[in-house]
């Protein structure tokens, strides 16, 4: 068996979750993001971020940008 020594492949070491997890975030891997543990919230069905727009059209950002002027 010359081509598979028992040297040849590293011991597998059983750990807890949170020794890793705490491994992930104090370790920075070159090239990679790092993972700050923060995970995702839960959010409902549906949601989306930011507010809702003006349908009105009163002021929009066309408006803004150019500018309007007032009388």
């Amino acid at each position: 068996m010359p081509e598979r020594e028992l040297e040849a492949f590293p011991k597998t070491v059983i750990v807890k979750k949170t020794v890793e997890d705490a491994r992930a975030v104090q370790s920075d891997m070159l090239g990679t993001v790092k993972n700050l543990g923060q995970g995702q919230p839960d959010r409902a069905h549906g949601h989306t971020y930011g507010s809702v727009s003006n349908v009105d059209g009163i002021w929009n950002a066309g408006k803004c940008i150019q500018g309007e002027p007032t009388h």
